[in-house]
């Protein structure tokens, strides 16, 4: 496999039908026995005047919004996780950002100054990650994670969310929703979206990008770098980044695009580290280290992401992400970087569209 990604491409992208009978059937057969039991079961009905499906940086900054102007909200989140798309570990106290990277729009007037605050932030603490852009917010939300949704409808009285174990009523639901997951079609709605929606989620089409974190004992390429260029034998070439650079720390970070993306997925950690290893040993030597740790990421085998970003297919424009962003008869709203064609893509896009659709909630309650 020719894993490789040029710089430019890496800078560029590194930012129901109702509840039935016949879908509890359909969830038996496809989920694991524990989640199949649990659609089965008698479910719990809960309400609140929002609630939010995704607990990713739109649904975050909707829910705190709607939160702060008096509205019981509640947030659902599929993952054991909070964050969706931005994923912070830490690995010997340095964050590893397994999606979002970048914050872009700091230095042209970014209209989202928490994004500012958390650049700033970074600048004199690099130990913090971008999970502090929404840190702050997670003691005052009501979030309920492992909560898989699968069935939203609405009618001229509210909405009704299913999840494998629950059921939530609430007058509004903000949709946050990524677009490879609206275009899997694993969550129901009923009445269907209307067709102009559902046509621009089918003509929209997401992007892949994985990573590859590489933790060594020290640094053994050249520290000053800021990125090092591996060549293979069959002449393709790896781009990693020199995080050492920038974190203090002797990290090597590799990303990967499209096919190469895609092919990696295919791989088990372990293949995958060993490739990595057989390019650096071939230009550092045989004595170079093990890494005392990697990390690597599959987007698009994620159920609950199905792709790392949204981006223009040749028969798109920005007027189906302006579609896919339209709410639906007052009760269902969309939020998410794939609803915002003026900043698609990015952590700051995404943001801003959860503030968009609060503001529509609160314009009409």
């Amino acid at each position: 496999m020719g894993l490789k990604v040029s710089r430019r491409s890496f800078i560029k992208t590194g930012v129901v039908a109702t509840v039935s009978g016949m879908l509890w059937r359909d969830a038996a057969r496809v989920l694991p026995i524990q989640t199949a039991q649990a659609a089965s079961s008698p479910k719990q009905t809960k309400s609140a005047d929002v609630i939010v499906v995704g607990a990713g940086i739109s649904g975050l900054a909707a829910a705190d919004a709607l939160r702060k102007n008096g509205y019981s909200v509640i947030v659902l989140e599929a993952r054991d996780r909070i964050g969706g798309r931005i994923w912070t570990e830490y690995e010997g106290g340095t964050p590893t950002e397994l999606g979002a990277s970048w914050l872009h729009g700091i230095h042209y007037g970014s209209p989202a100054p928490f994004l500012a605050q958390t650049y700033a932030l970074g600048k004199a603490d690099p130990a913090k990650g971008l999970d502090y852009t929404y840190r702050d917010w997670l003691s005052q939300l009501d979030i309920r994670q492992n909560q898989i949704v699968h069935g939203v409808s609405h009618d001229d009285n509210g909405v009704r969310i299913a999840t494998y174990s629950d059921v939530f009523n609430a007058k509004y639901a903000v949709i946050t929703l990524p677009l490879g997951v609206l275009k899997s079609g694993s969550v129901a709605f009923s009445p269907e979206l209307p067709l102009r929606k559902q046509e621009a989620i089918d003509r929209l089409d997401t992007g892949l990008m994985n990573k590859l974190y590489l933790h060594f004992p020290h640094v053994f390429w050249e520290q000053d770098a800021d990125t090092i260029r591996l060549e293979s034998p069959s002449g393709d070439a790896q781009e990693y980044v020199n995080l050492h650079k920038f974190t203090g720390q002797p990290v090597l970070l590799a990303s990967f695009t499209a096919q190469a993306a895609a092919e990696l997925e295919k791989w088990s950690d372990e293949q995958i580290t060993e490739h990595a290893m057989a390019a650096l040993v071939r230009q550092y030597g045989d004595s170079i280290p093990h890494p005392t740790a990697s990390k690597s990421t599959r987007w698009a085998s994620d159920p609950f992401a199905r792709g790392s970003y949204s981006y223009h297919s040749a028969v798109t424009s920005g007027e189906d992400m302006r579609i896919l962003g339209e709410s639906v008869n007052n009760r269902l709203f969309f939020a998410g970087e794939a609803t915002n064609p003026d900043n698609c893509a990015s952590v700051h896009g995404a943001y801003l569209t959860g503030l968009r659709e609060a503001q529509k909630i609160m314009g009409i309650a």
